[in-house]
């Protein structure tokens, strides 16, 4: 059997919602779920898709999806971000938060086709502002550099060494 090359889509979904009223995954918007609009880009493109949640979190009933469970504690994207690429048993990793309900197939098509000359990831931006909960890993060395003790901090939460390529 031929080792698989396409990267695993992960949607963070383990956020609280406290701005959206409830868990992100389940609010509606036009009649759907929030969580159906990146798993249908995500699907359109990729072979697997999961979901990352914590046991306490409200997910709507959606056939034939897998469902990673993350520690209740900490709360905070990285830390979910870890944590799927930890569960990725080292494949290559591209997350999409829950809350993106308008991201794009061709988009998806896009972040897994960049080729970065080497960095350890790679993010989408809204011009210069950079959306971290969109992007994936190209390697099994950048999961790990992720996940490693040389990661710098903020507070408690563990953030990559990322780099970051000029537009060409």
């Amino acid at each position: 059997m031929a080792a698989r090359t396409d990267p695993i889509g992960v949607i963070l979904a383990g956020g609280e919602g406290r701005r959206i009223g409830g868990s992100k995954a389940t609010v509606e918007l036009h009649g759907q779920p929030l969580i159906v609009y990146p798993w249908r880009a995500l699907r359109a493109v990729l072979e697997e898709v999961v979901i990352l949640a914590k046991a306490s979190t409200a997910l709507p009933a959606l056939a034939g999806i897998t469902v990673w469970i993350e520690p209740e504690e900490p709360r905070h994207p990285l830390h979910g971000i870890v944590h799927a690429l930890a569960l990725a048993g080292g494949r290559r990793v591209l997350i999409c938060a829950v809350d993106l309900p308008f991201v794009t197939p061709d988009l998806i098509r896009a972040l897994v086709s960049a080729d970065l000359c080497g960095a350890p990831a790679v993010v989408a931006s809204l011009g210069p502002q950079l959306q971290p909960l969109l992007g994936r890993t190209i390697s099994v060395k950048a999961n790990a550099l992720f996940c490693s003790e040389t990661a710098w901090h903020i507070g408690d939460v563990a953030v990559p060494d990322w780099t970051i390529l000029p537009k060409r």
